[in-house]
């Protein structure tokens, strides 16, 4: 049996094992509710600043459903005109309370990756609270970057600077390459920095290359997926188009998480490899 076949098996009987597909879903489901408050705050911040809704309206039904439109127009309406500070306190304290939620079990996950106890120590709360600072905002460019593909750059722009700047084609063809690697540089230097605080000891970031970059590259083809979707199948129908993109937005949190505990396995795998060659030698 190869080397490589080998390390399949182990990452396959890992998946069972620790029940990375729950593990997973419980992610995904605490990043989901991490969007929607900060949502609220966002609506509520932008309710306040006399928004105009023609405004809103002209600059995103270039790529989203009329109804979803209709649905952020109306809700700027209300919150302009009943302002309520109780939805913006609670939007604040659950924008905070998700991400943490979140990031507490992804490194929960990296953790059990290793066979490492959960940490009571006060330096491991500091790390906590750093990687949901981190990752979330993270998460959130990376995904404002996925979705900025030809048709919304053009909208945007048109919107801000109408007939200011026209982009060529071959801007256009870098920046769909350009992106996915910004994304990727973006989301491997804060998951090489989750992966570091997770751990009780220093590991040299060298020997967390391997996962960093197994969970990177599959993302990738993740994102690219998700961005064609965006792209090109996103306002084809209303049903379908709020449907579908809130579902396709689910599998890619779904998968982005099933793929940073994977790298994390990954590399829990070859140090204990590592540590075994070590001892024999």
């Amino acid at each position: 049996m190869t080397s490589s076949n080998h390390l399949l098996i182990l990452l396959a009987l890992r998946y069972k094992h620790d029940r990375v597909g729950a593990r997973a879903a419980s992610l995904a489901y605490y990043l989901l509710f991490s969007i929607f408050p900060l949502a609220i705050l966002l609506a509520s911040i932008l309710g306040r600043i006399d928004l105009d809704p023609e405004t809103v309206s002209h600059l995103l039904t270039r790529f989203l459903p009329n109804e979803v439109v209709g649905m952020i127009n109306s809700y700027l309406d209300y919150i302009h005109q009943s302002y309520n500070t109780t939805i913006m306190n609670f939007s604040i304290v659950f924008s905070i309370y998700f991400p943490y939620r979140a990031i507490k079990g992804l490194m929960h996950d990296v953790r059990n990756s290793f066979r490492l106890a959960d940490s009571n120590q006060k330096i491991f709360l500091f790390k906590e609270i750093l990687c949901t600072l981190l990752l979330p905002a993270t998460i959130l460019v990376s995904l404002l970057l996925i979705v900025l593909g030809q048709n919304v750059i053009e909208s945007i722009l048109h919107f801000l600077l109408p007939g200011a700047i026209h982009l060529s084609s071959l801007m256009i063809e870098i920046w769909q390459y350009v992106r996915f690697l910004a994304a990727a540089i973006l989301m491997g230097l804060s998951l090489g920095i989750l992966y570091e605080c997770s751990l009780d000891h220093w590991v040299h970031l060298k020997k967390l290359i391997p996962g960093i970059g197994f969970a990177i590259g599959v993302w990738i083809v993740t994102s690219i997926g998700f961005s064609i979707y965006v792209e090109n199948y996103a306002n084809y129908s209303v049903i379908y188009g709020t449907l579908g993109a809130f579902i396709v937005l689910m599998l890619w949190l779904y998968f982005t998480s099933l793929i940073f505990i994977m790298g994390s396995e990954l590399n829990a795998i070859l140090f204990s490899r590592n540590t075994h060659n070590k001892r024999s030698a």
